[in-house]
């Protein structure tokens, strides 16, 4: 009676309610009848207890259906939430329903169309369609469209990325939104949610303009040949020629396509050649630019693309007599040689048992292997893996068991001797035996095959690239952070070393403790550097003295089973460095390459100009063209695993596990980051069991320069601060320190005595010293007040500002310049709006080159970096106050 034509469990529930509802108020009907009229007593009782009868049976019904809903509820929403792509439902008035995780984690609770136009690449067609897009939504219209998205540069994946952003209007209603009438349209929007979806096609987009980067070169390859070509569709007309013929007709492509071929290549009924039922040639006369006819043969066969039987011709000119037949046709052969050996393709010809017949040159460079003889009747399973293998025979089948799949096809493969590390891209076309292009007539397979290699590479140094941005960001705050607490670590140890004297219990303690520390703020100072934000103090040099320089540091660290060659480019210029660092950089290129190699093997450094005519692209930065020195240091040692090729400049990476000496893992990351700050970059080429290639380019800078630098230093006779006033000069720098020196365990305990000052200065001076880190405060306010200073000590700016609204008796501020709310900077602005006079010192993790940007236009004000110890600390007050 009541047949559901819905087969959702949640209309079934709707239906049977209604059921319900109906068998209910049929039963107090029966009954309020029942009462009015007692004549029926006996059928009426009948009938109500029929109803009751029903309505626990469609009660049953119902619980049943409702578990059904339930779980199809469940289940759908299961299968939302899994979904690898972006949804979110909306209702009318934009509020979220449901979504899954992925989209929650990726929106980040913005509403979807603000966070699409925040990050939208702008550019005109992109803001089309937001617009489109937010109109759809605004009328509950399906619409998809594809835009570019740019998310914040500080975010692990950044960079311009595609997405395709699916709009779906759905109601709960049995019909759908698309069958309402237009009377109900109001109605809409009380009922009608928004499914919206956002699908990463990044990838998809990537590899569709390589495709067609690769088509335009087949396209180009076609149209250019020494061969006029033309296709006919079924009514005879042109559909297409290439340029070559173009030239043959000496007519503009575009006045040929769409009329007939004969208007361009006469045809007589005598010079017509029968070859098979589809396939004819003749001879044809076309004038050239002199007005003299020329011979021509036309040859014609006919394909079946799709549904439709086209028709395509080959037309040769220069048809020879019988006496230059030999000639011509040897030229041709010669012709056809070398566009299929000096083709930038790989190409091979395989019969069906995947036999090599003929190949190139060009593939038998990409396989490695030195003569082409040595492929020629060898099994292509010889030299491609069995996966690849799989791959074409599975398209030989298609083209031999599919009539209508004549088309060519595409894929990756990998060379079965993984050693070589290469990335093959392999267009497939199936090799016909006769001109009539079937199924029966293959007689094997042609593959063009093209090197990916180093466009897959280049792919992985991007992501890398990427990836070592962010975790130098990372780095860099985390030395921040541990300066914080070196700083109150040395400091504290300064202030026992004070009480516990040379001959003290605790005094090797403490000395043990502050060392520890000191080589903790080194290994602070190597993450610095691979975050970039360590100073350096680079002078134009030249890399051949640099490296002649230190040949002798560089034949001991390497040891004398290396053998360690030098080949120095003529005629370089000059490259602007921090020699310091640069040592550091090769010394650890040669320390890897030594343990590369078992300590035994040999080691070449060589140097060369070379320019780059394009930007380059590293990663999220550009480097722009120009002249570089590029060194590379080459090692014949085991090679890197492409597992680990995209790891080697991670922080604290290493494969050398649970081996003695093998350092913190930060080498290569600490080149990475010194290459970066000198402005260059850094590739890296390795090949298994053959040997490693770093290449490192540097900016050039002409010789003419280097009378520059030389004036410079001769000019540089004194030690300046940072505001260029006169501190000491070279001579009063070694005299003072050489007196005052005393070195104990390694350390310098001189530090730990103050400068002179005369007592009524100290007593004149009183300082504000504002840090939130609580144990670098404790520490500096024992250490100045310790010495004299009257010190008032302050955890945030906010905190600060206040002190100086009760008193404004101060002479000294120091701040730190990272602080929740307000910086250092911030403060000091304000606080020199208040005192004018007042001296600032600004104390940070990174160094004050890293800083100058943000303080460089605000007078009285000097840096001190942490960590600092008790003497820098009273050393620096002492200099700032007495300047």
């Amino acid at each position: 009676m009541f047949r559901n034509k819905d087969i959702r469990p949640d209309k079934i529930l709707e239906e049977r309610l209604l059921l319900l509802v109906f068998m209910l108020t049929a039963t107090i009907v029966s009954i309020g009848f029942l009462f009015a009229y007692p004549a029926y007593l006996r059928p009426v009782i009948l009938l109500v207890f029929l109803f009751i009868i029903l309505s626990i049976y469609i009660t049953i019904t119902i619980l049943q259906s409702g578990e059904s809903a339930i779980l199809y509820g469940g289940l759908a929403n299961e299968i939302l939430k899994n979904r690898k792509t972006c949804y979110i439902i909306l209702n009318s008035e934009g509020k979220t329903i449901l979504q899954n995780q992925i989209a929650k984690d990726f929106l980040k609770e913005t509403p979807i169309l603000k966070f699409l136009e925040d990050n939208l690449v702008k550019t005109e067609t992109n803001q089309q369609k937001l617009k489109q897009i937010q109109l759809s939504a605004t009328h509950f219209k399906e619409d998809t469209v594809e835009i570019a998205l740019k998310f914040n540069n500080t975010a692990i994946f950044s960079g311009e990325e595609w997405y395709r952003i699916t709009l779906r209007p759905i109601s709960l209603n049995q019909k759908d939104i698309s069958e309402i009438d237009n009377s109900s349209k109001f109605n809409i929007k009380y009922n009608t949610y928004l499914l919206w979806s956002l699908e990463n096609i990044t990838s998809e987009k990537t590899i569709n303009t390589i495709f067609q980067e690769e088509r335009r070169s087949f396209y180009n390859f076609l149209n250019f040949m020494p061969i006029g070509l033309y296709i006919l569709n079924n009514k005879g007309k042109i559909e297409y020629i290439n340029k070559t013929l173009s030239l043959i007709l000496n007519t503009p492509k575009e006045n040929i396509l769409g009329k007939d071929i004969t208007d361009f290549l006469p045809i007589t009924s005598e010079s017509i050649e029968k070859i098979n039922n589809t396939s004819t040639q003749y001879i044809t006369y076309i004038k050239n630019a002199n007005k003299a006819p020329q011979e021509y043969l036309v040859k014609v066969d006919q394909f079946k693309q799709g549904n439709e039987v086209q028709t395509r011709g080959a037309i040769i000119g220069n048809i020879p007599t019988d006496s230059k037949l030999k000639i011509a046709y040897d030229e041709a052969i010669s012709e056809a040689n070398s566009i299929f050996n000096l083709s930038p393709f790989g190409m091979l010809l395989l019969d069906t048992e995947l036999v090599i017949k003929r190949v190139n040159q060009k593939f038998t460079e990409i396989l490695g292997i030195p003569s082409s003889s040595q492929l020629l009747d060898n099994y292509l399973a010889n030299y491609l893996d069995e996966d690849s293998i799989g791959k074409i025979r599975k398209q030989l089948n298609v083209f031999t068991s599919e009539t209508d799949k004549l088309q060519p096809a595409y894929f990756d493969l990998n060379l079965r001797d993984r050693k070589k590390n290469k990335i093959l891209r392999i267009y497939i076309c199936p090799l016909f035996n006769s001109p009539l292009q079937t199924k029966e007539n293959i007689k094997g397979i042609v593959l063009f095959c093209l090197d990916t290699t180093e466009q897959k590479n280049l792919e992985t140094q991007f992501a890398q690239a990427q990836k070592m941005q962010a975790m130098g960001q990372l780095a860099g705050g985390i030395a921040h952070d541990f300066n914080n607490l070196l700083t109150a670590m040395i400091g504290f140890c300064d202030l026992l070393l004070q009480k516990h004297k040379i001959g003290d219990s605790s005094f090797a303690d403490i000395i043990q403790i502050k060392q520890n520390a000191n080589c903790a703020a080194e290994l602070v100072k190597q993450l610095l550097q691979f975050s970039r934000k360590q100073p350096l103090q680079p002078e134009l040099s030249d890399i051949t003295d640099i490296l002649t320089n230190y040949t002798p540091l560089l034949k001991r660290t390497v040891g004398e089973q290396v053998d360690l060659h030098f080949k120095h480019g003529e005629n370089l210029d000059y490259i602007k460095v921090d020699k310091v660092q640069f040592l550091q950089v090769v010394l650890n290129l040669c320390v890897n390459a030594k343990d590369a190699m078992n300590k035994k093997g040999a080691l070449t450094i060589s140097t060369q100009k070379e320019t780059l005519l394009e930007p380059y692209h590293f990663g999220a930065e550009t480097i722009e063209s120009g002249s570089f020195i590029r060194m590379d240091v080459t090692d014949t040692g085991c090679g890197i695993p492409l597992e680990n090729l995209s790891r080697i400049f991670e922080p604290f990476f290493s494969t050398k596990q649970n081996v003695v000496g093998s350092g913190t893992g930060l080498g290569l990351a600490t080149v990475y980051g010194i290459v970066r700050q000198m402005e260059g970059f850094i590739k890296v080429k390795s090949t298994i069991n053959v040997g490693t290639t770093f290449s490192i380019y540097l900016p050039a800078y002409p010789i003419e320069t280097s009378a520059k630098k030389a004036e410079e230093t001769s000019m540089r006779k004194i030690l300046n601060d940072k505001r260029g006033r006169a501190i000491l000069t070279p001579a009063e720098v070694q005299t003072t320190n050489k007196d005052k020196e005393k070195i104990i365990l390694g350390l310098n305990l001189s530090a730990i005595e103050d400068p002179e000052q005369k007592p009524e200065e100290i007593e004149n001076t009183r300082i504000l010293f504002v840090d939130d880190e609580n144990s670098v405060r404790t520490f500096a306010l024992r250490a100045l007040r310790k010495k004299g200073y009257d010190v008032i000590g302050c955890n945030s700016a906010e905190n600060a500002l206040e002190t100086l609204e009760n008193d404004k008796n101060f002479q000294l501020m120091i701040t730190d310049m990272v602080m929740p709310g307000q910086n250092g900077i911030e403060l000091s602005k304000q606080v020199l709006e208040i005192l004018p006079d007042i001296k600032i010192i600004l104390a940070s993790g990174y160094s004050e080159d890293i800083l100058k940007g943000e303080f460089n236009d605000i007078d009285n004000l000097s840096f001190i970096p942490k960590p600092f110890s008790l003497s820098d600390l009273t050393q620096k007050v002492y200099e700032v106050m007495k300047s």
